[in-house]
């Protein structure tokens, strides 16, 4: 319990600086901790005579997007004086210019002429917010508030709290119904659009997790509702759908994955085996994480735990050779894995047997060993396809976003709500994967979706506008490198 709650949740080394992420000094202990690193690694070098490294990088030089603006301090009267120019000395300066609230007011004014048959022609350019209809709001600040929310996390009296900093006073409720109107006006329509094309690819990745819902509008009374995430392979467009729904029942899975047929990769749960025209994936890492947890409660002197190292090591060591595999083209990454993962699997497999036979059934190693056994043929799929992942953590990352949002803000008010956060999160976080600056793609989806009718909306319009879209300007990417 300790270990699951305070230690690391990965198998992986944790980087240094994550061991004091919860303290209240944590800028103290970075800085301390770099000062101690560097000087343990100036030791290690001494000691084994390695000839000097490069130092780190220049901050200047990690930044090669931000624009330069250049101040020069001439001293042009020097000139004059029979002085010569031998060089030059620079300072380089990071500065932030704050966001900025400003009322934008436009003046149309009505025009009125007395017609020959004695009517009145009255005429105007006013056409009300085009954006959203009967609303002061514009694409930068619902873009902002939705980065803010489903990017960073934060909740909106917490975003409420900034903005009147900022002298701009906007009640977290006015907030809430323009996300809700511009997810149902111009997030629906792209997420129907991407929902297509991940359905039309031939692997799925998918997990799902709890929320709260104060009031539910849709007839269900329980407690605890779930967001269901559904995400494409390693080797498609990045796409990732959020799907609210009361339950964790299997209907709900197979009613988003209509019409999908090929791989879906999950973590064993029962209601995706449930889904038809699907093979199942299993996830060799939430294997090896419930027998990792196992061992951990049981102890070392603890019957069974020797050979259930064993069998963690085989685990790791599959993860290993398959990783040195990444770079080569899909056809010889097949023919290796075949010849190098496939011995493993057998050989993890005669370990798992013999465990389960030496075991108590119901002991916490027993329970964890024949987990492994009954999703090992799952586990073993991945030699059927190269494009196959050992792992489900694709579908980890993805629902961690909304894990660590929900801390923040605990609950959804409403189902409404909550349907339309699905909406959102959908959108941002697939821009994130995708390499897209958040703010920027969507303003860009805003401006360019309210500029044009509905029936303007066409799939060949829709397909320019998506997250993975590959028409989208390369000044909303991240990183020049995106593109």
């Amino acid at each position: 319990m300790k270990h699951r709650q305070f230690g690391s949740k990965s198998e992986k080394m944790n980087l240094y600086y994550e061991q004091f992420s919860f303290l209240f000094d944590e800028a103290e202990l970075i800085v301390e901790a770099e000062e101690n690193l560097e000087q343990s690694r100036k030791v290690s070098d001494q000691s084994k005579a390695q000839p000097k490294k490069r130092g780190r990088k220049k901050l200047t030089e990690m930044n090669p997007d931000l624009e330069i603006r250049e101040i020069n301090h001439a001293m042009e009267e020097l000139l004059d004086q029979g002085y010569d120019i031998i060089g030059h000395k620079q300072q380089e300066t990071f500065r932030f210019i704050p966001a900025q609230f400003f009322i934008e007011r436009h003046i149309y004014p009505v025009y009125r002429k007395e017609m020959a048959d004695g009517c009145e022609d009255i005429r105007s350019l006013y056409q009300g917010n085009g954006f959203l209809s009967k609303s002061n709001a514009s694409p930068e600040i619902v873009a902002a508030i939705m980065n803010d929310k489903y990017a960073k996390g934060l909740p909106l009296y917490r975003i409420e709290e900034s903005f009147k900093n900022l002298g701009f006073n906007c009640s977290r409720q006015t907030m809430s119904n323009w996300l809700i109107h511009v997810a149902q006006r111009y997030g629906q329509p792209l997420i129907k659009h991407m929902k297509e094309d991940l359905l039309s690819q031939d692997i799925v990745h998918c997990d799902e997790t709890t929320v709260k819902v104060l009031k539910h509008q849709d007839g269900s009374t329980n407690k605890t509702s779930y967001m269901w995430l559904y995400r494409s392979g390693e080797h498609a467009d990045n796409i990732l759908v959020y799907d609210y729904r009361p339950t964790r029942q299997h209907q709900w899975a197979s009613a988003f994955l209509q019409g999908f047929s090929g791989y879906l990769q999950s973590d064993g749960y029962p209601a995706y085996q449930k889904v038809e025209n699907t093979i199942q994936v299993g996830c060799l890492a939430h294997g090896r994480r419930q027998l990792k947890e196992a061992v951990d409660v049981m102890g070392k002197r603890s019957s069974g735990v020797t050979q259930s190292i064993g069998i963690l090591k085989t685990m790791n060591r599959l993860f290993k050779e398959d990783q040195k595999l990444r770079l080569l083209d899909l056809e010889a990454k097949q023919t290796q894995r075949l010849q190098i993962l496939g011995p493993l699997f057998d050989a993890l497999h005669q370990q798992l047997t013999e465990a389960s036979n030496q075991l108590l059934p119901k002991s916490v190693l027993g329970k964890a060993i024949q987990y492994n056994l009954n999703q090992f043929d799952s586990f073993q799929r991945v030699l059927l396809d190269p494009r196959l992942e050992l792992s489900n953590n694709r579908a980890e990352r993805g629902i961690k976003p909304f894990v660590m949002g929900r801390k923040a803000w605990l609950f959804s008010n409403t189902t409404k709500g909550a349907k339309e956060s699905v909406t959102i999160y959908s959108l941002v976080q697939s821009a994130k994967e995708n390499g897209l600056q958040v703010e920027r793609y969507l303003i860009y989806v805003f401006e360019m979706m309210s500029q044009r009718d509905d029936h303007e909306w066409t799939p060949a319009f829709k397909n320019c506008l998506v997250p993975h879209s590959k028409h989208l300007p390369s000044e909303l990417y991240t990183s020049k490198k995106q593109r």
